[in-house]
């Protein structure tokens, strides 16, 4: 479990210290002050092997395309659109201390990455010039450090064939997912994942918690309607229906339930987790959470902008769940954002004074 963060020259995000994170972590704040910001950079931090890890972001808040130049795909990424900055994210995890440090390099040179765009011969074969020098690209130098192991080091560039991660990165020990707040995840990762919930038989559960919102859902399965997997329930009409057809609520919670259930030791981040639920069913469903992450072993750090959804999580975080439960505010103060951590204790005392917390 992430305990702890910093990350510098992310985005807004100058230089911005969270102490301390819990198994649920709820982040508040004003519009534009970062809350988004925090959460990609925590999933780029456990999505380090994967070479869409930067670009995806741009998918998650509406860009549907993006040119292929490291103007365009690097630099929105530090601070002030200014590559000759430095990215760092470091984490507290499981008790060790890592981090992730990303530097633009204009001048990087590969030949494995020229032969990216080499020409063909007459018979359509790709050939390149043995004597040609490499040309230098535009790349990210990425380092990954971990307290007491070898540095791992990797180079992200950009060439008219598309994205590639070049390097030694070993695999993230902690898998991430994340729920945008714009973007659905795709029907068939849903129907993989409720998949390996089934072959465990652990299908009822996730019946249990979509129960909140569908006191009438009995069952669930995946059927594939002209090639496309997807999850269907049993709420009594005689025929299964997809759970999609039951509003966005329920297509909502079966996603953070789906993504909790089968992210076992990992994190989920998921941005405005109010998404599609109605205020009156909030407490249960912060409570299901809570109840879903201990038993699969996951973390939850969401982002939300409404009090509503505030005060559901502190009440439905309550009893045997409050120590599992934190909130943070961010502020913007001089031009740098701050966090102020509130336990549950403490975020009860504010709301019942009625101060302003969101």
């Amino acid at each position: 479990m992430i305990t702890s963060c910093r990350i510098k020259g992310f985005k807004g995000l100058r230089d911005l210290e969270i102490p301390c994170l819990s198994r649920v972590t709820l982040l508040g704040g004003r519009n534009n002050v970062g809350k988004t910001s925090v959460i990609e950079a925590l999933f780029m931090f456990l999505d380090r092997t994967n070479p869409q890890m930067v670009s995806r972001q741009y998918g998650m808040r509406g860009v549907s395309t993006l040119p292929l130049m490291p103007e365009e795909v690097f630099f929105p990424i530090f601070a002030d659109y200014d590559p000759s900055s430095e990215i760092t994210i470091s984490v507290e995890i499981d008790g060790r201390c890592e981090s992730m440090t990303i530097r633009y390099n204009p001048g990087y040179s590969d030949y494995a990455v020229q032969a990216l765009s080499t020409s063909v011969d007459s018979s359509g074969a790709p050939v390149i010039q043995t004597g040609e020098t490499a040309t230098p690209v535009g790349a990210l130098d990425i380092c990954y450090r971990q307290l007491g192991q070898p540095d791992q080091s990797s180079h992200m560039v950009v060439s008219q064939n598309g994205i590639a991660l070049n390097g030694d990165f070993l695999k993230s020990v902690v898998p991430g997912a994340i729920i945008p707040a714009r973007l659905r995840v795709e029907a068939n990762q849903l129907a993989a994942r409720f998949g390996q919930l089934d072959i465990k038989c652990k299908e009822n559960e996730l019946v249990k918690f979509l129960s909140i919102i569908e006191p009438r859902l009995k069952s669930l399965s995946t059927v594939a309607t002209g090639g496309v997997p997807l999850i269907y329930g049993d709420i009594g009409l005689g025929r299964k229906i997809p759970v999609a057809y039951m509003g966005d609520g329920m297509s909502h919670l079966l996603q953070i339930m789906l993504f909790v259930a089968t992210s076992e030791g990992g994190l989920v981040v998921i941005d405005e987790v109010e998404n599609g639920l109605h205020y009156s069913v909030m407490p249960k469903i912060w409570q299901a959470i809570g109840e879903a992450c201990t038993e699969f072993n996951c973390q939850v750090i969401a982002t939300t902008h409404i009090y509503d959804c505030l005060r559901a999580a502190y009440e439905g975080m309550s009893g045997d769940l409050s120590s599992d439960f934190g909130y943070v505010r961010l502020d913007r103060v001089d031009d740098q954002v701050r966090a102020k951590c509130y336990e549950h204790a403490l975020l009860g005392t504010a709301l019942s004074a009625e101060m302003e917390v969101r």
